[in-house]
């Protein structure tokens, strides 16, 4: 090493260029880097279940809404004229925002239902083709809609105490300006005794990305000026302030700059990859010029390059080990990851320890070579200071007596620490894994408190899907099948945590009843296919207003069903 050091020293400036052309030629591809904060970006792309929820999604044409809730805890609940009429005008405000399609707001104001005349013969009608106005409207129009599973829990609470407007997202990319529409939006619009709210899944989602990279981009904004800060308070010159942060600028533009050429965007994870880069390279810096000023507290005749070369060898090796430890850690989460963030973070971190270590040992040498041997002022005082004593003597005696008062009392802090990591072993016992996107904001955050109001109102703001899938078509059409569908909706139903379950089983008796003139006693399965085949073509025809509703919860030959 003291070869290499010797070289290092004495080739300063072609050391230096060939250095900043490794940190340049990476770096240049820090401008292809991308961000990518979806839930989705955290399961290994072969993963099986990321796969089957592709293929649902697809299958089943799924898409998660954003909702806007009407909220109304008075008397009558929303089955009141006025609060009708709010839901029909904020309706088509909505329908009438920029980029959103009129067919994706689904609402009381825009649902049908099925009907059937004396003949059988299928008909639709809007849910609401006008608001009534007298009690005996309001009653017939709650019972109407209620009796529909589709819309109970889901469009209108089961308790009449809200309604919600649903819109289908195309494209969860613009989920986030969606959201800031729709708040501004219900935060102009006139209410009464009525409560507006907005939330849903995928704007969490987004914001919750958004607000994390932020957040990211702030720490990493703010890090280095509080660094830069540090390191001029530390040596109080140009060369210990210059020289850490050129290690920083090569370490970090070589593990980014090579994440970017390997086409790896920035997961909310690997936002932490420059600090951690940045507090190692600081962290050797800091130990190498260190050194570079203590040896220049007894020169005893050596020249400038000698005194360089000494403070290296005598620092190169611990450096070493303890980036090597570094590198073994992060190493482990590259090897034993399962999550490509976790993966990632751990292998371009290693990128950035040998890239801070490789900084170290050739832009510290090479750059100290061209200023002449000078002391840092906080040295200086050392030096000048034989009789009294200075600044970094007064800590080395704390620390002394701190280890002298360790040594004396060794039982007592053996005990001590015992102590503590019993306390923090029961306290990790208690730890609570909750990786619900929801938490990451605080409680009196606005899509927090709206998650909440409908989470109270309503099924649920989050979504499960089972899908079920049969080897002949038109399975879903026999009466066993759609039983046992049934069943299991009734099972899931008694889980907790489940608001309310909408499934095939549900349109069918609907449907059913409604064939008989509403008698409760037809809101069965039918025992006859045919029927539930004529049900399901009628509600699923292209003219049919609930076509595109049906076709999340069955596939057009009856051979899956969600």
């Amino acid at each position: 090493m003291r070869c290499y050091f010797a070289f290092v020293t004495s080739h300063p400036v072609p050391v230096l260029l060939l250095a900043a052309l490794l940190a340049l030629v990476p770096g240049a591809f820090m401008l292809r880097l991308t961000r990518n904060t979806t839930p989705d970006a955290f399961i290994p792309p072969d993963e099986p279940a990321l796969a089957a929820k592709h293929k649902v999604d697809q299958r089943f044409g799924l898409t998660d809404p954003i909702a806007v809730g009407v909220i109304r805890d008075a008397e009558g609940g929303i089955f009141n004229s006025a609060a009708l009429q709010l839901v029909q005008d904020l309706t088509h405000a909505i329908q009438q925002l920029p980029g959103v399609a009129p067919g994706d707001v689904i609402s009381l104001a825009t649902e049908s239902g099925v009907y059937f005349d004396e003949n059988g013969e299928p008909g639709f009608e809007r849910l609401m083709k006008q608001v009534p106005q007298d009690a005996a409207g309001l009653e017939a129009l709650k019972k109407d809609v209620l009796g529909y599973e589709l819309y109970r829990g889901t469009l209108v609470a089961a308790d009449g105490t809200a309604a919600c407007i649903v819109i289908r997202l195309q494209d969860d990319v613009r989920a986030e300006e969606l959201y800031r529409q729709l708040s501004q939006l219900i935060s102009h619009f006139p209410v009464r005794d009525e409560r507006l709210v907005v939330a849903g899944e995928p704007a969490v989602r987004t914001h919750m990305g958004r607000a994390v990279s932020d957040d990211a981009l702030r720490m990493n904004l703010v890090c280095p000026v509080v660094m830069a800060v540090l390191i001029v308070l530390a040596y109080r010159n140009l060369r210990g302030t210059i020289l850490p942060l050129c290690v920083i600028a090569g370490a970090s533009a070589l593990a980014l700059g090579t994440m970017a050429a390997a086409r790896v965007p920035i997961y909310i994870v690997t936002n932490g990859i420059f600090v951690i880069i940045m507090a190692l390279s600081v962290d050797n810096s800091f130990h190498l010029i260190g050194q570079y000023y203590e040896e220049q507290l007894h020169l005893g005749g050596r020249d400038k390059a000698r005194v360089i070369i000494d403070a290296c060898m005598v620092l190169w090796y611990p450096m070493a080990i303890t980036s090597l430890t570094d590198l073994a850690g992060f190493l482990g989460l590259y090897l034993g990851g399962m999550m490509p963030p976790i993966e990632y973070f751990g292998l371009f971190t290693c990128v950035g320890v040998l890239g801070a270590l490789f900084y170290v040992l050739t832009v510290i040498p090479a750059g100290l070579m061209l200023r002449p041997l000078r002391l840092s002022k906080v040295f200086l005082r050392e030096q000048n200071a034989p009789g009294s004593v200075s600044h970094l003597d007064l800590i080395g005696r704390m620390l002394a007596r701190l280890g002298e008062f360790i040594f004396r009392r060794r039982r007592e802090v053996l005990g001590g620490g015992a102590v503590v990591l019993a306390l923090a072993t029961w306290g990790a016992s208690h730890l609570v894994i909750n990786d619900a996107r929801i938490l990451a904001f605080k409680d009196h955050h606005p899509l927090v408190q709206a998650s909440r109001v409908l989470n109270q109102h309503f099924d649920g703001t989050s979504t499960l899907n089972i899908a079920v899938s049969a080897t002949q078509k038109g399975a879903f059409l026999q009466p066993d099948a759609l039983r046992r569908i049934e069943a299991l909706e009734a099972f899931t139903e008694t889980l907790p945590y489940v608001g309310g379950t909408h499934s095939l089983a549900g349109w069918i008796k609907r449907a059913h009843q409604k064939m008989h003139q509403e008698d409760s006693a037809f809101c069965i399965i039918p025992d006859d296919p045919s029927d539930t085949r004529f049900y399901l073509d009628t509600l699923g025809a292209a003219g049919s207003p609930m076509a595109r509703s049906l076709r999340e919860v069955i596939d057009p030959t009856y051979t899956h069903t969600n």
